[in-house]
């Protein structure tokens, strides 16, 4: 069941931890992380591929819904607009 919801497009509402009341909106997917653009003030975060399982497990990340395609559109569009902005970087915490 877990597998399926690691699909691009895809919405969690963050439960607990240094990240909860974000909704993460699962962006891209690498070799060791997860990337998201967190809502609503458009940080991205990198989370490792076992830190996610373990939200998964736990109920950190709370799967909640697969986005209607235009506003994952947007959410996308923001996102590389980020990675553009720092030189094709994704920054990890704006707040720092």
């Amino acid at each position: 069941m877990l597998f399926k919801k690691k699909k691009l497009g895809n919405i969690y509402a963050v439960t607990g931890g240094d990240y909860m009341g974000e909704f993460f909106v699962l962006v891209e997917k690498t070799d060791k992380d997860y990337i998201f653009l967190s809502l609503p003030d458009f940080y991205v975060r990198h989370v490792p591929k076992d830190k996610y399982e373990f939200g998964i497990q736990n109920k950190i990340l709370d799967f909640r819904e697969k986005l209607p395609q235009d506003i994952f559109k947007d959410c996308m569009n923001k996102y590389t607009e980020l990675k553009l902005l720092n030189h094709g970087k994704t920054i990890i915490d704006r707040r720092e």
